[in-house]
Formats: structure tokens, sequence, C-alpha cells
């Protein structure tokens, strides 16, 4: 995609969760070992997009004469997510951004002095680095209907939930379940507002944040994509295009 769309793509990368490993026969590490992970991850996949041949010895990965035979044209920025000291301190030294949720995106308050005084100690300089947030986002014109349609992403609300060793979906539903409609009402933006969409940005923007993404549980996405396009984006492009 990379080399397909340049300029266009990013790729994030965290620490996981139990259902992504678990089923494919992998044990579930404990943080720390997942976090030297993403760090020995973010160093092969820069030696594969500008070398040949890379061979790499880590902790846990190992390539031998690897070659990626489509490069991007350009290097792929890499996002490393952070909603602790020690992630945080990685994307300082070693990432292209820092990535979070809506839930938790206040945390950048104190996360970011940890970030800038980590890549100060690299030797890099963080006001180069990008500050990605994920807003949850249901919008309908029937506010019952936008309710509805977020109540199958309560799962995401469950705590510590990317930390637990929870490989059955069945069982993420089930704890999902456990989750008020207000808790839910509570930490996505449940709307039948455009209005309302753009405070929301601007609640991220006035943290800081310089990159926003949607994600959205929205019963017709079309219809979402058509009020972020004639609704959402004018006045926020209007008033923080040039900041």
């Amino acid at each position: 995609m990379g080399a397909m769309f340049p300029g266009r793509i990013f790729i994030a990368l965290g620490t996981g969760e139990a259902m992504n490993d678990s089923p494919l026969g992998y044990p579930w590490p404990k943080f720390q070992e997942r976090l030297e992970r993403v760090k020995e991850s973010i160093e092969i996949l820069r030696q594969l997009w500008t070398s040949d041949f890379v061979n790499y010895s880590g902790t846990y990965y190992t390539l031998k004469e690897a070659k990626l035979y489509t490069k991007p044209k350009a290097p792929i920025p890499i996002y490393v997510a952070a909603n602790g000291p020690q992630a945080a301190a990685l994307v300082g030294k070693f990432a292209d951004g820092y990535a979070t949720v809506d839930p938790v995106m206040g945390n950048i308050k104190t996360l970011w002095p940890i970030i800038d005084e980590a890549a100060k100690g690299a030797g890099r300089n963080s006001a180069l680095l990008n500050k990605n947030v994920e807003l949850f986002i249901s919008h309908s014109k029937d506010y019952n209907e936008a309710l509805a349609s977020a109540r199958r992403w309560k799962s995401v609300l469950i705590p510590n939930i990317l930390n637990l060793p929870i490989a059955d979906p069945r069982e993420l539903e089930r704890l999902g379940n456990r989750i008020s409609d207000a808790e839910l009402a509570k930490a996505w933006a449940i709307t039948t507002s455009p209005e309302d969409v753009v405070k929301k940005a601007e609640s991220a923007i006035s943290l800081g944040y310089n990159e926003i993404q949607f994600h959205s549980a929205s019963p017709s996405e079309e219809d979402f994509l058509n009020i972020c396009q004639e609704e959402v984006l004018p006045p926020l492009k209007q008033k923080y295009a040039s900041s």
C-alpha cells in the first residue's frame, strides 16, 4: 500500500490483545515481552523498507537474508499506541507518532512529558512526532438508532481489556454486555447532530492532537461520511487549517 499510495499510509503498532494471538496457538506473553516485541518489530520494518537481504537477530525475532521485494516509495510513519509510561518512552525513542483512543485521550497530559524526555534522551525532537487519536462516534437522525448501533462495541470499554488473557470473543461479548447504555453513551459520542461531531474533534484538538480519526459505529456509514464531508470537515478546516 505504501508503494501504491505514497504519503497516504501509516502503521500503528501496540502490544496487542489475546484474541489475536491465542487462537493461533501462541502463548499470551506478559506486557514487558510484548513491548520488547514492538520495539524489535519497528527495527525490522525500517530495515526491510530501506535495505535488501536483511539480517536481524533479536531476542524474539530473527531474519536471515530477508528481502522485501516491493518497498514503499518512502518510509511509512510508524505510530505506537501508549497508555502507560513504558510504552510512552518507546514512542519517544523509536516512533514517528503517538496513537491513542477516545476514552483515554486525556492521558496525553501525563504521557507527553515522558515521551518528550525519552525523545531528548535518544537525540530526537518530540515536536516532530504526530499525535493521533481515534474518536468513538455513532451518528444518526434517530438517537436510539445511533445508540443501538454502538452497542456492538461495548467490549472496548471492558476495564483493562488489552491486558486480559481473554481470547474467546463470546467471553468478550458477555463482559461487554455488562456495560450499561449510560456508560456507553458517556464514552462514545452518540449523537444526532453534526455539531456534536465537530465539538468532539475540537476537544481532541484542544489537548494537542494534530491527527484525528473517527471510529464510526453509525447505522449508516454512507450517511456519516456525507455529514463529515458537508458539515464536519468544512468548519474544522476553516478554523484549524492554518494551525
